[in-house]
């Protein structure tokens, strides 16, 4: 999506400066492309430590029945 948003972007700007060559579109892709995998690597660690810090509805029930049958 980001780097989509950076090529119609950058051909618009482009056309609007009135430059020969798609410089803009080139500068906001290669720009663009790192910033895209950045955040997807971010979002993705996020959504890891969200995993792995809410228990599972399942063990918590097991958990409960466990404690009740020792007492």
């Amino acid at each position: 999506m980001i780097v989509l948003a950076a090529v119609f972007g950058g051909l618009w700007l482009d056309r609007i400066i009135g430059t020969e060559k798609p410089i803009i579109t080139i500068i906001l892709v290669l720009v663009s492309a790192p910033l895209s995998l950045a955040l997807t690597y971010w979002r993705a660690l996020q959504v890891v430590k969200d995993i792995q810090a809410s228990p599972s509805e399942e063990g918590q029930a097991n958990f409960t029945k466990e404690d009740e049958t020792v007492e």
